[in-house]
């Protein structure tokens, strides 16, 4: 009977059996050979003296069901873990897309952000000149409004005298005037006198 036939019937693992053989090498030197394959074959006294006792199979069997139930469960949590592995690997995918459309979009914007900066410069350059003929234009009003404002004074304070003038004329014209027309009345008065001698006399 082939090791491996053994161990299937016995329900007992190679290692075990392995190890039994070795430590039982007197015993059982002569009972087990090799077939053409290099398979190691055990005959009927090395399947009785290593087929496990009646307690110990019975151990055996029980903790076979207990390391098929351990696999089992194993086998549930590798399934679960694969399970976690593929979800991690579909968010570390999604990640990675989301990574690399992030940076095209923050190439993007580092590129828009130096042409804005660019042309920030270039009008930077273009006003300067501008700025140069606003300050000169500034200056130059600002002394015109100087001027405006010495010659509304001056032509204020001549306004001023003119006014003083023409109330002092008009003063010595009402003066005139009465003078006239006292004399006015004065000569009307004389010639009334002259008329009434010459009427007393007769001309």
């Amino acid at each position: 009977m082939r090791v491996s036939t053994f161990c299937k019937k016995y329900k007992i693992s190679t290692q075990a059996v392995y190890k039994k053989i070795k430590n039982h090498e007197k015993e059982l030197n002569g009972h087990i050979t090799k077939d053409k394959k290099n398979v190691f074959v055990l005959d009927d006294y090395a399947v009785k003296f290593l087929k496990p006792k009646r307690e110990t199979y019975k151990k055996l069997e029980e903790q076979n069901l207990l390391f098929l139930q351990t696999n089992k469960d194993l086998s549930a949590e590798i399934e679960l873990l694969r399970k976690k592995i593929n979800e991690m690997d579909n968010v570390i995918n999604h990640l990675t897309c989301s990574n690399r459309e992030y940076e095209v979009k923050y190439d993007k914007h580092i590129a828009e952000i130096a042409l804005l900066m660019q042309e920030r410069d270039n009008l930077k350059s273009e006003l300067s000149p501008i700025r140069t003929e606003l300050s000169e234009l500034q200056l130059f009003l600002e002394q015109e409004k100087a001027k405006f404002l010495s010659a509304e004074k001056m032509w204020n304070e001549e306004k001023y005298t003119l006014n003083a003038e023409i109330s002092e004329l008009n003063l010595q014209l009402q003066s005139a005037n009465k003078q006239i027309s006292d004399l006015t009345e004065k000569s009307e008065e004389r010639n009334a006198k002259n008329n009434g001698f010459m009427g007393l006399f007769g001309r």
